[in-house]
């Protein structure tokens, strides 16, 4: 079900509850409303537990609220059967997870191609993609090293690269600079300031005022509401 045109990113009363131990019910997320623009780059702050990951969860599609509707790209996402929810996911968004999630198995190269494999592109197309994501973060150079043969920002910029290369309009980040020195976060934040200069909605949770100040404004998120 499409919804009326809008921006890339649209969260209209969403509201997220969790059940607990002992049958009671956590409030995770509580009648959040926000819209993004497309190439706006926008950080989430707060203190944690505060619902920054629980509002990028739902915005990424990984998870669904429990009231009111999330919008990507025009689709509702609570009207989307599993199929069509994993497609959008596949080809709209990318996510660069704080914990990296690359494969320790797989070299860069690999890492970086797994999205454009997920959607069986020609073999000559993955090779070229994944090439021109690599170079975009300075890492082409690394492809055939090991996640283990990185430093923790090389790791970071393979992350990025793996969530790009398949050109999703929506970008989102999770602590993408956290524990990284002023150097590595500032190629970092100069890669994600580039992509939306692009035309890409980047949406970044983060505890850095460094990475707010980079934005184009910040979302407070206190107790699962959105309180600036």
């Amino acid at each position: 079900m499409l919804a009326q045109r809008c921006d890339p990113i649209r969260v209209a009363g969403a509201t997220k509850i969790y059940p607990a131990p002992g049958g009671t019910l956590i409030t995770a997320l509580d009648s959040v409303s926000l819209r993004v623009r497309a190439g706006e780059m926008v950080a989430l702050m707060g203190p944690s537990g505060g619902g920054k990951t629980t509002l990028l969860n739902l915005v990424g599609g990984i998870d669904l609220p429990t009231r009111g509707e999330v919008s990507i790209d025009g689709c509702i996402t609570s009207t989307l059967g599993d199929d069509r929810l994993t497609r959008l996911r596949r080809d709209h968004i990318g996510i660069i997870f704080q914990s990296f999630n690359l494969l320790t198995a797989w070299n860069v190269f690999e890492n970086v191609e797994l999205p454009l494999r997920l959607q069986r592109k020609p073999h000559a197309e993955i090779y070229r993609r994944v090439l021109s994501a690599l170079e975009s973060v300075s890492m082409d150079h690394k492809a055939d090293a090991l996640p283990s043969e990185l430093s923790g920002g090389e790791v970071q910029r393979v992350a990025i690269a793996r969530a790009i290369v398949h050109q999703p309009s929506i970008v989102l980040a999770d602590e993408p600079t956290g524990n990284l020195d002023s150097r590595n976060q500032d190629t970092i934040l100069r890669i994600l300031s580039e992509l939306a200069a692009k035309g890409q909605t980047i949406v970044v949770a983060t505890h850095s005022p460094k990475v707010a100040m980079s934005c184009n404004r910040t979302i407070y998120i206190e107790d699962g509401r959105v309180t600036g």
